[in-house]
């Protein structure tokens, strides 16, 4: 992409004029970047839940109290109050909410 090649550009004229102080600065940038926009995918199945955050989370269903879809919106309830919300948007593969809500509460059910 164009931003890439702009990051690199000057990450190379920083080197070039031996401020390696400023290049390493561009270049932590450039990777702060690209971990933003990179898409976030949320993978559920039967032994553990798989978010690419940053770091990259493996979320075993005993951890949790709830997780329900519900018009476009996983919330996922963590036993400790906290929650994880993320929009899905798959229109190749849409997910059947009822189907996927009662996976889910058989996973958690078993896993107690």
């Amino acid at each position: 992409s164009a931003k890439g090649a702009a990051v690199i550009f000057i990450f190379i004229t920083y080197i070039s004029l031996d401020t390696w102080l400023a290049a390493l600065a561009v270049l932590l940038v450039g990777v702060l970047y690209l971990i933003a926009i990179r898409p976030l995918i949320v993978h559920v199945n039967p032994e553990t839940i798989t978010y690419t955050s940053f770091p990259k989370k493996n979320i075993s269903w005993n951890e949790l109290s709830n997780v329900i879809l519900k018009d476009g919106w996983l919330t996922v309830d963590f036993k400790n109050n906290k929650i994880l919300q993320s929009e899905i948007i798959d229109e190749q593969n849409p997910v059947n909410e009822k189907e996927f809500n009662e996976f889910c509460q058989t996973q958690l059910k078993s896993a107690v």
